[in-house]
């Protein structure tokens, strides 16, 4: 039998993973509204994936370790919060106590800003404002 904590830490994340597809389908809605065929709103789509997931974070790992660390300071942490795979991440993989203690890319970022209700905000964030600019886009 499961402690009702491991249970709690398991909706978070199935919550986290839903809202992280929400994020990227409305990307994915948004980047159709600019598109001209199916085609391109597909490969639209995948890009957006692709930066997101991989891309974002290795230019700024180029950016950290080109400048030893101290290119982006403060910054750092709100450069990770414009990525909502980061934001999954953080809220995931890393528990408040593990967060400066484990993991060297992520110990700079503030214990205040890893509460699960501001991230989950602003993942809600994530989805609506493309919802917003697809809407937006599609008004006569």
């Amino acid at each position: 039998k499961l402690p009702m904590a491991d249970w709690f830490q398991y909706a978070g994340f199935m919550v986290s993973a839903v809202l992280l597809g929400w994020v990227f389908l409305s990307l994915a809605v948004a980047a159709s509204a600019f598109c001209a065929s199916r085609t391109a709103a597909s490969g639209a789509a995948i890009a957006i994936w692709f930066f997101f997931v991989l891309v974002y974070d290795l230019l700024l790992l180029g950016v950290l370790v080109l400048s030893g660390g101290s290119a982006l300071g403060a910054l750092f942490p709100v450069l990770l919060m414009l990525n909502p795979a980061d934001i999954f991440r953080i809220l995931n993989i890393f528990g408040p106590a593990d967060l400066h203690t484990l993991f060297g890319l992520l110990s700079v970022f503030p214990a205040g800003l890893a509460d699960p209700l501001l991230l989950g905000s602003i993942m809600l964030l994530w989805v609506a404002a493309p919802l917003g600019l697809a809407a937006w886009r599609f008004k006569p």
